[in-house]
């Protein structure tokens, strides 16, 4: 037999942090994994990896690598050191994908259970946190005097918002993309191709996150290879950010316009 994919394991994983109480130490992890693949020999286990490493551990390592890009699974400076912790994110995509776990005799937690229920509530609610933060963009634009336009199409890219410093202009001068941080790693091409084409000033709007230094932190695993620099020139804010911004501007519409027009 052998190991499971990457894929197969990530479910499992977030399973057995949330039955485990939440967390979990990573050398419990390893074996308690083991059970939702009964087919995995003892001979299977002591597979290395050509660097020396074995392989099952390695491979329950890129898994936890994987979730921790995805949000589903707590950064270490979180958890601690050496804990795995599940995420609210994590909890939300268990509760989703429940029916997809290995085998059907797994009892499904309470928590999992209540997270479901509450799934669809949630996702309704990030729709009109996403909805409102593009208007919101949009308005600060024109009160900035720019040319302010949502689900902007370029290409095989659509922006959430971009801002021109006129109508007439051939590119954006500012792109915004808004998402959960779950959804982030569909926006990074768009700021990657922005930054690269126009050289525009770039800002990603979390919506599931309410202090910046956080959503800071739990995006920074998605900012490596091809997408090191986006990490370094991004910036990055929340949604409640951009509300208090929209609150204290939009008073002040008039006496801003007479201040920038020409």
């Amino acid at each position: 037999m052998a190991l499971p994919t990457y894929n197969e394991i990530e479910l499992p994983l977030l399973y057995e942090l949330e039955i485990a109480g939440g967390s979990s130490t990573t050398s419990a992890i390893y074996q308690r994994l083991l059970s939702h693949f009964p087919s995995v020999t003892s001979e299977d286990l002591k597979l290395a990896m050509p660097s020396g490493p074995n392989r099952w551990q390695n491979m329950v390592q890129w898994t936890r690598n994987t979730l921790l890009k995805n949000g589903e699974i707590e950064p270490g400076s979180v958890s601690g050191y050496g804990v795995w912790a599940i995420s609210e994110l994590g909890r939300v995509r268990l509760a989703r994908e429940r029916h997809l776990l290995p085998h059907a005799s797994i009892v499904e937690p309470s928590s999992v259970r209540d997270a479901g229920v509450e799934y669809e509530a949630e996702v309704l609610r990030q729709q009109e946190i996403r909805v409102q933060a593009q208007s919101q963009l949009v308005s600060i634009g024109s009160i900035l005097h720019r040319f302010a336009l949502s689900d902007f199409r370029h290409d095989a890219f659509q922006y959430d918002v971009i801002w021109k410093q006129g109508q007439l202009m051939p590119f954006p001068s500012h792109c915004f993309e808004v998402n959960d941080i779950a959804g982030i790693s569909s926006a990074l091409p768009k700021l990657k191709y922005a930054s690269n084409s126009w050289h525009a000033r770039l800002f990603l709007v979390v919506t599931d996150e309410v202090e910046t230094y956080v959503a800071r932190e739990r995006l920074m695993p998605h900012f490596i290879g091809e997408y090191q620099t986006i990490g370094a020139v991004a910036n990055m804010l929340t949604a409640e950010d951009l509300d208090d911004l929209y609150s204290a501007l939009n008073p002040r519409r008039e006496l801003l316009g007479a201040m920038l027009s020409n």
